[in-house]
């Protein structure tokens, strides 16, 4: 019977996620919210190696992207492979790599954390992936196509698993030490595929591993050296596996969060981005479930009430069920104090003791990189998938006598939890959920786009998710590098009577009027409006210094304007007509110039944002570090004869390289004691 009840769950379980994913399925592109999408052209340049200098970075003006560098490095390694082996279209790639893989190792992952803490209730064990792959956070995020924290998501129960195992062995009265480091290893590396993803989400699973050591080393009264001693290895396997972008991250000492601005890193972002309240939080309920608007908050649904109490409920069952109490009590009470904390620590800057956010936002290391406090629903999603199906596990044991006392209470449960997600499950949410076809004028476009020399596009006011973007033609975005996507205010910066020579300086060849195919650019009051667009529209035509571009085989749903005229990448300033400056791009942080006819000092300019780490290295020259221009654009002082050749290097990527060679020799060491241990 048990078996058969195995069985039947199992096809649930499969039948539940197919129907709340089915908008998955399918061929066409899945590009919504963060998850963008990419013609063959740009997956065919794709550099696989890792770059400490990104070229969209800065809205399009490139800078240093270390911080990001794994989960980078990940996608385009995997994108160009993907393409070169099977030349399937980005649709194929983007299930194969992220969507179902995300659901596969979700199930996976959930399954191994509930086995290993409760192996005594296997006939709800699968209720499990279900609760924590189809929560209204979890599906607002991979709607939001934010698959890097979708990954890290479902790999953190795994993670977790991973550190129980390893408490328990060092707990053993006469433990191996081969097992014992064997398991460091195997926790070092699930960790590394962790934060490969997203190390924000790492640093939320860090409180829910701090809080289960502390919680069983109370009840069982055994805290040594060992523990913590063991506790810290698997990072350190990590982070010599993550050394390529870790190394120069320390030694340059970026901190990206700064360097994005005030609304990034100010106590008012912060208070702004505080969406959820405690009673959002400790139900399971996104704040923005179910339509996913920016900083639109719904109100509390009754019976996401319940699921709390359910969870909740199993330290009353412990209390009462005394065969089982001795047994699973640490458990139980870790992963309610670990919904708790997630609770508390989701509702951000809201009360209660909104101060405490605050003011760990403000001096806790590290813990900046939070304004959106949302992430902490990973601890809630991951206790409430575990304690529900104890608490009915209980249940079921009350009604033991009673005939398929399991299988109504099974049903009765997935009635509530599909009540709850029934947008989900009716197919009316957006995002990634409903594919797209592209437009057949962003084809038309990246034509145009795709010429040899190099120039930047000015998008107005917004990059449309289907423009060409690549290493010789970034896509530069106009209102959020003014932060602001108010028509008035990014057409009067755009009819400035400087606005003509900056664009020129920027490399900017088209300013580019986008299609917004999915009503999500011209917004007014979080919804499409056409009269946002005919205000640009009518604004750029009367342009004096633009020129609109017919493009043949165009239905005029998409506007190119050109520019009088456009610098190249790098140019020589400075009055000479016989100056002349060749240059190639050989990576992301190299290129090799060439000058001749140089009659008297100049300066170079390279068109990127200003970095001191940019070093011109010039025959019969010193090396120059680069010195910022007024707009902020690099410039070197050049002072050499009639002719040089030399090299344009940006210094951290040397220790991306060295790094990279500690990364590699760690990973073979880590395959040799998993083969080995």
């Amino acid at each position: 019977m048990k078996r058969a009840y195995v069985v039947l769950s199992t096809c649930v379980l499969i039948l539940v996620l197919f129907v709340v994913y089915r908008g998955w399925l399918g061929f066409a592109p899945l590009s919504a919210g963060d998850w963008g999408f990419h013609f063959p052209e740009e997956v065919t340049n794709f550099f696989i190696w890792p770059t400490a200098w990104v070229f969209w970075l800065h809205w399009g003006l490139g800078g240093n992207g270390v911080f990001i560098a794994g989960l980078e490095t990940f996608f385009l390694i995997t994108a160009r492979i993907f393409y070169t082996l099977t030349g399937l279209t980005w649709a194929w790639y983007e299930r194969v790599v992220w969507f179902i893989p995300f659901l596969l190792i979700g199930t996976y992952s959930s399954l191994s954390l509930v086995r290993l803490v409760f192996p005594t209730i296997a006939v709800f064990w699968l209720l499990t992936p279900i609760i924590f792959l189809t929560n209204t956070y979890i599906v607002m995020v991979s709607g939001g196509g934010q698959m890097g924290v979708a990954m890290a998501y479902v790999l953190a129960p795994l993670v977790l698993t991973h550190y129980i195992r390893l408490y328990r062995v060092i707990s053993l009265p006469e433990n191996s030490e081969r097992r014992l480091y064997r398991q460091c290893v195997l926790t070092g590396v699930v960790l590394a595929l962790m934060i490969l993803f997203d190390s924000r989400i790492v640093y939320v699973l860090i409180l829910g591993i701090l809080a289960y050591w502390s919680v069983v080393m109370v009840y069982e009264k055994t805290a040594d050296r060992r523990h913590v001693y063991f506790l810290g290895i698997p990072f350190i396997i990590a982070g010599l596996l993550h050394a390529f972008w870790i190394l120069p991250l320390v030694l340059f000492r970026v901190k990206p969060i700064e360097s994005l601005g005030a609304s990034y890193s100010s106590i008012a972002s912060v208070k702004f981005f505080s969406f959820a309240d405690f009673s959002h939080a400790l139900t399971l309920l996104h704040p923005n479930w179910p339509e996913n608007l920016f900083g639109k908050v719904y109100f509390l649904q009754p019976e996401f009430l319940l699921l709390p109490i359910l969870a909740f409920a199993s330290l009353l069952f412990v209390r009462i069920n005394q065969e089982l109490k001795s047994r699973i009590n640490p458990n139980i009470s870790f992963f309610v104090l670990l919904g708790l904390l997630g609770a508390f620590f989701s509702k951000g800057a809201n009360p209660p003791f909104d101060e405490v956010y605050l003011w760990m936002f403000e001096r806790v290391p590290g813990f900046n990189v939070f304004r959106d406090p949302t992430k902490f629903y990973l601890l809630i999603a991951i206790a409430y998938s575990v304690l529900i199906p104890v608490s009915l596990k209980h249940i079921q044991i009350f009604f033991r006598r009673l005939p398929l006392a399991t299988l109504v209470i099974s049903v009765l449960f997935l009635a509530l939890w599909l009540s709850t997600i029934r947008q989900f499950v009716r197919g009316q949410l957006s995002g990634t959920f409903v594919v797209h076809t592209v437009p057949y004028d962003y084809e038309v476009l990246k034509d145009v786009i795709n010429q040899p020399e190099y120039f930047r596009t000015l998008w107005i006011p917004h990059v449309q998710r289907y423009g060409l973007s690549t290493y010789m033609h970034p896509a530069v975005d106009l209102g959020s590098l003014l932060e602001t996507g108010s028509p008035s205010a990014v057409l009067a910066w755009m009819d400035s009577p400087d606005t003509a020579k900056r664009l020129a300086r920027w490399s900017v060849k088209y300013v580019i009027l986008p299609y917004d195919s999915q009503g999500e650019i011209f917004i007014d009051d979080r919804k499409y409006s056409a009269n946002v667009q005919k205000q640009f529209q009518a604004a750029l035509d009367a342009n004096l210094y633009l020129r609109k571009v017919p493009i043949v085989g165009m239905d005029n749903t998409i506007s190119v304007y050109e520019t009088p005229e456009y610098k190249d990448h790098l140019w020589l300033e400075g009055d000479s007509t016989t100056a002349k400056l060749s240059w190639r791009m050989t990576f992301p942080t190299t290129y090799t110039l060439t000058i001749t006819g140089l009659p008297k000092p100049m300066k170079l300019i390279f068109s990127e944002t200003y970095d001191p780490n940019w070093h011109l290295r010039l025959s019969g020259q010193k090396v120059v570090r680069s010195q910022p221009t007024a707009d902020r654009l690099n410039s070197f002082p050049i002072s050499i004869g009639d002719e040089a050749t030399g090299t344009l290097e940006y210094t951290p990527q040397q220790y991306v390289w060295y790094g990279l060679i500690l990364s590699a020799f760690a990973l073979i060491v880590t395959v040799v004691a998993i083969i080995v241990l």
